[in-house]
């Protein structure tokens, strides 16, 4: 039997020359009806190319054609979304043109494929998600492809306004997929999992992450990191208002960011010790480093506009 070529889900006339009596719907076998078919007979009655569609896009949690044309290196997928949809394939339509395959479909997909397929869809989803702008898709396809170091990055940069959107399980769902041997690297993300336990009013909980990230971040000589988990524990002190216990904290991070290009922790920092001053009933004080944090600002919002 000599090989039959993809089939064109665009060309109407190529579908009805090639099914006649039933036309794209009925083409694309389902199991849906009477004789519920297995998963395995579902996709193996698939056209090639629709099998095609099926394995190079399992991943996705919410597929468009745009993400799904880059993942397969082709211009028809919205066609064949379509197609999917009418015929009850597991697809469902999640509205805004997304829609997303029924998990227990997704999942036997994904044991059609080998380890190294599967990663490698992963990292090519990710690609496309870090172009487009999805840092959260980015990271939840980079943890399944197994790319740690680069879900690590990612995460340290949106963390801070995953957390400012009130979702900090998020943050802790994504470190709970990472191995130890990551954590001991990157001992930001341990103060990351102290801002969580701070949030939630779990103050003995964040000191020991912060101390952890501490003593990881001075064997590593790691200043940003070091400067980073004194400021939780100086929060934690601020939150619970034991000022003596946060002046040192913050002191010391303060100085670490000497010569550092991070304003906006800078102004933070002066912030937290104007706010600590206040605590101690240290009025003159506290006012002087609110002007300094002030000053701080209003020199960075000047250099922003000189480069705009």
């Amino acid at each position: 039997m000599g090989h039959r070529p993809p089939v064109d889900l665009t060309n109407p006339g190529e579908w009805r020359r090639r099914h006649p009596k039933t036309g794209p719907r009925a083409a694309l076998r389902t199991g849906i009806g009477p004789i519920h078919l297995p998963a395995h007979e579902v996709l193996e009655q698939q056209l090639p190319d629709v099998r095609e569609f099926l394995l190079r896009t399992f991943g996705l949690r919410e597929m468009t054609p745009s993400i799904c044309d880059y993942l397969r290196r082709a211009d028809d997928s919205k066609a064949i979304l379509h197609c999917l949809l009418d015929s009850c394939l597991s697809v469902f339509n999640l509205g805004n043109g997304r829609l997303h395959y029924h998990h227990l479909f997704r999942d036997f997909l994904r044991h059609q494929l080998t380890a190294s397929e599967e990663e490698k869809a992963h990292r090519r989803a990710a690609a496309y998600c870090r172009r487009s702008g999805e840092d959260e898709e980015a990271i939840y396809h980079l943890l399944r492809a197994r790319a740690f170091e680069e879900a690590v990055h990612i995460l340290d940069q949106v963390s801070r306004s995953v957390v400012r959107a009130g979702r900090p399980n998020t943050i802790a769902n994504w470190i709970s997929r990472l191995p130890p041997e990551i954590l001991e690297e990157h001992p930001a993300i341990l103060a990351h999992l102290g801002d969580i336990a701070r949030l939630h009013s779990r103050f003995d909980e964040a000191v020991g992450w912060y101390r952890q990230a501490e003593t990881r971040s001075r064997a590593r000589n790691d200043a940003a990191a070091l400067s980073r988990a004194l400021r939780g524990q100086a929060r934690v002190y601020l939150d619970t208002v034991k000022p003596t216990q946060a002046e040192h904290l913050l002191q010391e991070a303060l100085r670490l960011s000497d010569g550092q290009e991070d304003r906006v922790t800078r102004v933070r920092l002066l912030e937290l010790m104007a706010e600590n001053q206040l605590n101690r009933g240290r009025l003159q004080r506290a006012e002087m480093l609110r002007s300094q944090a002030r000053d701080l600002r209003e020199e960075g919002l000047e250099e922003h506009e000189e480069h705009a």
